[in-house]
This record gives structure tokens, sequence and C-alpha cells, in this order.
């Protein structure tokens, strides 16, 4: 049985083991650590431990392998920088496998040898039937050529259109038509058809076939478009309960398409006709090879309509083979069935040829994986890979197992504490009813409704006095559930009308009161639930699931924390970014401040900072990010703390003295005469 420990297990797993499963086709590759270019060299290292290393390369790979719908998510830095710890946790999670020699456990051979027979599986029936089936030039050029008549385009028409049902009208409008009055004026004014009046009154894509987009059925009206002249005005023509007037606009002949049009087209009616050739002579071919044979007779004295074989010889063979597997027993195909959902049974009955092909789907599988073994697939070379991944795959997901899932010890106790936790945020049962209204104009009518609602003794006596007097018709006035103090269906927040609805009592009518809007309402509560919690028992499977995962991520998270210890993990995510040479972002930055730009100039300045750590081009670049929060955004704070910055942390600069002076300057000690004294001190000192 399925239990929920596994359950829970699998679909926790799945956010760890998703990763490996999106990348399984991705070959991993050691590549050295490069030296910088103009961006960052894909060969530097991410990430290295004990064992191993990831570069910028191999996450780039791992990245290219995932499914489009999924890999538009990790082209952000940040996203990029959760995919290398995905990535490096995985590492070490297979690591820590190897060491406690998880390739041969048990479980995971187990695993393996599942995944490894549809491996081999696959990989038979793409290179025997999926690549031979493949429809060459060639092939398409011959159809195209011997089958011409079938890529012929047919002729269409394109009018302007107008549609009245009084001929008196029509008349009006071709009269305007006639004196030169525009063709959309008039359909805005006359046509009552929607289709074409949307569209200014023109219609495309008309085919000489009787039938007119936006009308329908036409034959009249069809044919005197495929006779008409172009830029004449036709009608009334009456056509069923319509008058029509149209003017046609452009006729396309009939043209026999080119190759390049149909190419694609033909391509996907040739493929699967040539798959099911080669598909049949290769299922031939096994079978017989393998000696596997039906026993369509046999076959024939079963009963399909039914899942009991008491009446049969159980161990009758259905299909004999020299493949021990393929010796399937009556017995076996009734087992087949009762694990079968009952609409699949139902397909079968009264069906033998469905039978037949269900018996068939289960053989050939079987074949491909014998003749597979049989022709060492398995040491092909792209068939190795992907089986080294699939063990890679089953012993993560051991290790996963044993390390998280197998140590999480949760007793009925921990439930009932987790529970008490939980339950005003998760399980709390709010006040509320079912309720149905009656909605009235007036408080004689609703005096009159509520008598008669009293004297009912069924839903639908209620239902025909909704549909009756309600002015609420919608779903027969059943407001869904409503909770104390919160919106009503169709009114919105309503306090009276709240309250009106949880002072009366379940099974009864309420007294009448009028709503905001000022209709006479009166409610029958259909059902009452008061406040309070879901039950433990009630919901412990839920709990425990709840507790599993909660513990499960904490237990995750402080494993990958000794493994990185362990293993002894550096990370250089900051490489993830791609950088720009020196001189780029000085020209890049000079330029933002030109363009009066503050902000942008600060990013390259910082970027200088970070990556070019050389004592002059990063001291540099800190004293310009002062200068502009200084001088162009006025923030003098953050400009104090970085000349503090600057000074402190890089004692032999040669900006030491501006950037003091620029202290000075926003502490308010500088003055005009001080700065011309120092300036003319400091240019005695030099002479």
């Amino acid at each position: 049985m399925f239990s929920l420990k596994k359950k829970w297990f699998l679909i926790y797993l799945s956010s760890f083991v998703i990763f490996s499963l999106f990348i399984i086709s991705c070959q991993v590759k050691n590549i050295g650590r490069g030296k910088q270019s103009e961006v960052i060299d894909t060969s530097a290292v991410l990430a290295e431990f004990d064992g191993g290393k990831i570069t910028k390369k191999q996450l780039e790979d791992r990245i290219e392998q995932i499914p489009p719908m999924y890999k538009k998510q990790f082209q952000s830095v940040e996203a990029k920088k959760k995919f290398l710890d995905n990535m490096v946790t995985e590492e070490l999670f297979y690591m820590e496998a190897k060491k406690i020699r998880l390739d041969n456990d048990e479980n995971v051979l187990e695993q393996f040898n599942k995944q490894k027979k549809q491996a081999l599986q696959q990989a038979y029936y793409e290179k025997e039937i999926e690549n031979k089936a493949k429809v060459s030039d060639s092939d398409i050029e011959k159809y195209y050529s011997e089958h011409k008549d079938e890529f012929i385009e047919k002729p269409t028409a394109e009018i302007l259109h107008i549609q009245t049902s009084e001929k008196r009208k029509a008349e009006e409008a071709l009269e305007k038509l006639k004196q030169g009055e525009d063709f959309k004026k008039v359909v805005e004014q006359y046509s009552t058809n929607k289709f074409s009046k949307s569209k200014g009154g023109r219609i495309k894509k008309i085919y000489d076939e009787g039938i007119v987009p936006g009308i329908g059925t036409a034959k009249e009206l069809n044919k005197m478009i495929f006779s008409a002249k172009i830029d004449s005005i036709y009608g009334p023509i009456l056509d069923k309960e319509n008058y029509h007037i149209f003017k046609l606009i452009k006729r396309t002949p009939a043209r026999p398409k080119e190759l390049k049009e149909v190419k694609n087209k033909i391509k996907v009616k040739l493929e699967p006709k040539k798959r099911e050739t080669i598909l049949n002579s290769v299922y031939n071919y096994l079978t017989k090879k393998y000696n596997t044979i039906i026993d369509t007779s046999l076959l024939q004295e079963l009963d399909i309509t039914s899942t009991d074989s008491s009446n049969y010889h159980n161990e009758n063979l259905l299909v004999s083979s020299d493949i021990d597997e393929l010796n399937i027993s009556i017995g076996d195909y009734y087992t087949d069935l009762k694990g079968m959902p009952s609409y699949q049974i139902d397909r079968l009955k009264d069906k033998r040829e469905r039978v037949i092909d269900f018996i068939n789907r289960k053989v050939k599988p079987v074949l491909y994986y014998h003749e597979a073994e049989k022709n060492n697939y398995e040491n092909d070379p792209e068939t190795k890979k992907k089986l080294e991944q699939i063990k890679r795959l089953s012993m993560l997901r051991e290790c996963y197992k044993k390390l998280i899932v197998d140590s999480l010890n949760i007793t009925d106790d921990t439930l009932r504490k987790y529970y008490e936790e939980e339950k005003d945020s998760k399980y709390k049962i709010r006040e509320q009813a079912k309720v149905r209204e009656f909605v009235l104009k007036d408080r004689k009518t609703a005096k009159k409704v509520r008598n008669l609602a009293l004297k009912t003794k069924t839903d639908e006596e209620l239902d025909k006095l909704v549909e009756k007097y309600s002015l609420n018709k919608k779903r027969k006035g059943d407001l869904g559930i409503v909770y104390k103090d919160g919106p009503i269906s169709n009114h919105g927040q309503d306090k009276s009308y709240n309250e009106n609805i949880f002072k009366t009592q379940e099974g009864k009518f309420s007294e009448i009161f009028q709503n905001k809007d000022g209709n006479y309402v009166f409610v029958k509560v259909k059902e009452y639930t008061p406040s309070g919690y879901r039950e433990f028992s009630e919901i412990k499977d839920n709990l425990k699931s709840g507790l599993q995962r909660k513990l499960g991520q904490k237990r995750f998270e402080l494993v990958t924390k000794q493994l990185e210890n362990k293993y002894h993990v550096k990370k250089y995510p900051e490489l993830l970014e791609d950088i720009l040479p020196l001189e780029k972002l000085k020209e890049l930055a000079e330029k933002s401040q030109t363009d009066n730009k503050p902000y942008e100039a600060i990013k390259y300045y910082k970027q200088i900072e970070k990556y070019y750590k050389n004592g002059s081009d990063d001291y540099n670049a800190v004293f310009m990010q002062a200068f502009i929060y200084s001088e162009m955004l006025n923030k003098k704070e953050t400009a104090l703390e970085l000349l503090h910055h600057l000074i402190n942390d890089f004692p032999n600069g040669d900006l030491h003295d501006d950037a003091q002076y620029m202290i000075d300057e926003i502490n308010g000690k500088n003055t005009i005469l001080e700065k011309l004294n120092t300036e003319a001190k400091k240019a005695k000192k030099e002479k």
C-alpha cells in the first residue's frame, strides 16, 4: 500500500531531485580556471570542494539542458547563484552517497534496474524505429510531384457586406451607396450582422462552397459573390430571412501551392505512416526471433466483459515466448485487468481487436529491451551516459532518504503539539451559513412571498417562488457560503444583511429587512456552522505531511551545511557577473557623469571597486563615488562614509588631501579665504 510517509517523501524529495531530473542528459565536464578577458572566462571556477569543482561552463551547460518553458527562470544572476547552490548540494550528496557505498545498495539497484530497462527500451525504439522513420527531402519532393492535386489553393473572395432584416432598410442603404456615401458609414448605420459590422463590413476568405463566414450557409449569396465584378455593388439579395448587400473588393483565383509552402504538411503526413510500417516490420521480426506467439483462438474463448477468471484454466498461456517474462497466462491477463481503471476495461469490452492491441503493447517493450540487451546497447556512448546519470539519480534519492527522511521521528505527541501551534492559522473554522435569498421590490410583496415560503415543503417549491417573484433569480437565489461579518455574494459588504442572517436559526426563514440597495429581503438559512477548529483526528495525516515538510527542510539545511564543512566547500558566486574590462568601465562611468546619470556612474565605479582591487583603480573609484554623492546627488552623509573609508583603508593614496578637504567642506570647516590661502601655500611650497 502507498503509505503517507512514502507519498510525502516523493513530494518533498522532488524539490531537491527535480534539479537533477531537469539536467539528466547533461554531461558533467571538468574545465580549469582561465584568465579574465573582456567578459568573465567560462572556465572560471564558481565552486570548489574536496574531490571536485564546478565551472561557469558546467553551470551554463546544465541550464542549457533545462526544458525551454523553465529555462527563462534561470537567466538572472541571482537565479544562477541559487542554481549554483543546487549544483553544489547535489555534488555533496552524491559524494556522500559514494562514501557510504550506496552504489551497491539494494534499493538503489532495484530502482536503477527498473529505469535501466526503460532506458534500453527507449534507446532501441529511437535507433531502430524513430530515427529510421524520418522522412527525407527526396521523399517529400516525390510525394509532392505525385499528389499536386492535393495542394491546390481554392479560389477565395473578399467583400464589404451589409445585412438587414427589412427590405426597406436594405433599399435605403443601397441608395446611399449609389450616391457615393462611404461603405463603412452605411454599414455602421444599417447592418445588423455583428460579425461583419465589427470589421467595418469586411468579410475575408470566402470559399466557393455555399458558406459565407459570419452568415453561415447562404448558397444564393455565395453564388453571386463568385460571379460578381470587382468594385461592383449588388443587392438587396434575400437569403432565408435577411437581405444582403455586398461589394466585391478582391477575388483570388485557384493556384497550385509551392513545395516550400506544404513541405511541413507533407512531412507530418508521411512520417506516421513510415513509422507504423517500420514498427510493424520490427515487431514481426522480433516475435519470430524470440518465438513469441499470441494464442488468438484461446482469446476468442475468454469473456472479456468480466474480470472473473474462475471459469478458465488460469495457467493456460495467452502468449508464449522464448523470453520467460513474455509467457503470459490467462491468470496474468485477468490480474492485469483487475488493476486497471474501469474506463480502460470498458474500452476492451466486446472489441477483441483492442484486447489484442492491449497485449501487443505489453509485449513490444519487453522485446525491445531483450534485443537491446543482446546487442549491447548499454555500451553505446549515449546510452551509457544516460545509464550513469540514472544510477547517479538513484543514489541521490536514496542518500536523501537515509540522511533526511529516515531521521525524522514524529510521534502523536509531536503532532498534537504542532496542531496546537498551527490550528489558529490553518485549521480554524469561521462561523458560517449557507443561505438562500428572496429579494422583493416592496414590503407587501415580501410579506406575501414569505408567507408562501413558510408553507412550502420542498426545495422545488422554493425554486418556483424565486423564479416567479424574486428580483435575484441567479442560481435560484442561492448565495452559497456567507461568513460572519464577511461580504455577501452579489451584495458585497452589508452589515445589516449579515446580522440578519446570523440571528436566524438553521432551517428557518429570517424576518423581512431592507438591504443596502433598498430592496426588501428575507433569507432561509439552509445550514449553519459555528466557529471552532477542525478535529485533530480528521486532519492527522495532513498535519503529519506538513510537519514532515517543515522538519525535513530544517534537517536538509543542517545536513547540507555539515556536508559543506566536511568537504571544505568554497563558492565564488560573484564570478557569475560578467565583468567588463577596466578601461571600458571607466569610459562608461565618465559618460554617465557627462550625461547627468549619477546612479549609473556609481554602478560602474562600484564594479571597478569590486573587481579591480589593486590599490589604485579601486581607490580612485571610491573617491569618484564620494564626489558624485556629494556634488551631484547632495547626499552628504553617504559621501562622508566613503571619504572616511578612503582615508582609513587606503593609507597611501594621492587623493587624501582632496578627500580631507571635501570632509571639512561638508562639515562646514572650510571657507573661500581658507581655500585661497591653502592653494597659495601649496603653490609657494612647490616653487
